[in-house]
């Protein structure tokens, strides 16, 4: 009866071994499995009313790595959908052919196409423009309109803004956004030496996270996240030379990455 109970139980290790080195041969394991490729940042330099460029720039140094195309509009700020990952953009209020329009980015080539106007029923002047855009998680896009100086959320299919609610501020310039994974908006509406601010979803009211500690008094025109890492667009007082900078979320500490491409408005991490 022993001889028999071992035989068995020595055949049945046999076939469990057997069945882990299939599985694993087969990715089950985890560990053949690919890596997931780093995220792309994207950049445009729509500043100033310059009719902008697609570019890829390293996030290690804020070079320009190549430059994907010419987009056609003067854009100053892009966001990703999280479902669909199109690219999206917002012109400027000195794009010399289509101010304050919503438009979509190819990504391959870099050509804009419009999508509609942001606030049609407010007509120039001022252009009604939205300085910079971000997605949440839900596929809302949100963005920060500079005429009402408020939260903006926006129709993907016309193009329209619609307030949130009244922010009670009056920012002096930048104006980046960016949503965290945790969907908590960040804003930076007052120079780099102004305060990082946080944006309530719903209220459409700011709270004030740190000030920032930069020295130029230059405007921090485009913010967006890569994982829990928050990178700025800081474009000189000029409006022309350009720098990639990291944001700490918590303290507001600015720590320069690198000179980038001459009037960057708006960058995206692409993954």
């Amino acid at each position: 009866m022993n001889s028999f109970r071992n035989h068995f139980l020595t055949r049945m290790w046999l076939i469990a071994l057997a069945l882990s080195v299939f599985v694993a041969g087969c990715g089950g394991g985890g560990d053949d499995e690919p890596p997931i490729p780093p995220a792309r940042l994207l950049g445009a330099d729509g500043a100033g009313g310059n009719l902008a460029n697609l570019y890829l720039l390293d996030p290690a140094t804020g070079a320009v790595t190549s430059t994907i195309g010419a987009i056609g509009f003067a854009v100053t700020g892009m966001a990703v959908h999280p479902t669909t990952k199109v690219l999206y953009g917002v012109t400027g209020g000195a794009d010399p052919v289509s101010p304050g329009f919503l438009i979509t980015i190819d990504k391959t080539t870099g050509l804009g196409t419009i999508v509609g106007d942001l606030d049609p029923t407010n007509p120039p002047p001022p252009v009604p423009t939205v300085a910079d855009i971000t997605f949440t998680s839900d596929g809302t896009l949100y963005g920060w309109y500079e005429v009402a100086d408020d939260l903006v959320t926006i129709d993907l299919a016309t193009g329209a803004a619609t307030v949130v609610a009244d922010s009670t501020l009056d920012t002096r310039g930048g104006s980046g956004i960016a949503a965290s994974p945790g969907d908590v908006l960040f804003f930076t509406g007052d120079f780099d030496n102004g305060p990082l601010r946080t944006v309530d979803r719903l209220t459409g009211l700011t709270t004030d996270v740190a000030a920032l500690n930069g020295t130029s008094d230059s405007p921090i025109n485009a913010l967006a996240f890569n994982g829990s890492t928050l990178y700025g667009s800081r474009l000189d007082r000029g409006a022309t030379t350009s720098e990639l900078i990291t944001i700490n979320t918590t303290t507001a500490a600015i720590t320069v990455v690198g000179p980038s491409v001459n009037r960057l408005d708006a960058i995206v991490f692409d993954n």
